[in-house]
């Protein structure tokens, strides 16, 4: 895992945070649902390829509850079935939901 902050990428547009990601096939997370969605949108149009982006739309979970639904999805999509893909974190619960 590597932060934004330590990527020294803290407070640049979304779609440099991508293309960063992206170089180092990397999987990026958000809360900004709306700007990746699009940019994911644009770059599969553009025949642009990205490592996967998931999404959070529901920022009132804890840290704890999102880093369990980020767990659920490396456990269900490989690296291969990531690529060019948007998950939003809220498709997959976790044993805590049932």
């Amino acid at each position: 895992m590597l932060t934004c902050a330590e990527a020294g990428m803290t407070g640049k547009p979304d779609d440099e945070n991508l293309a960063f990601a992206a170089v180092r096939g990397r999987v990026i997370y958000s809360a900004n649902v709306g700007d990746y969605a699009s940019l994911h949108r644009e770059w599969l149009q553009s025949d642009r390829g990205h490592a996967g982006i998931i999404v959070c739309n529901d920022q009132r979970w804890s840290v704890g509850e999102q880093l369990r639904r980020i767990i659920a999805v490396a456990d269900a999509k490989s690296a291969e079935q990531m690529v060019n893909n948007l998950e939003h974190l809220s498709n997959f619960g976790t044993e805590f939901d049932r």
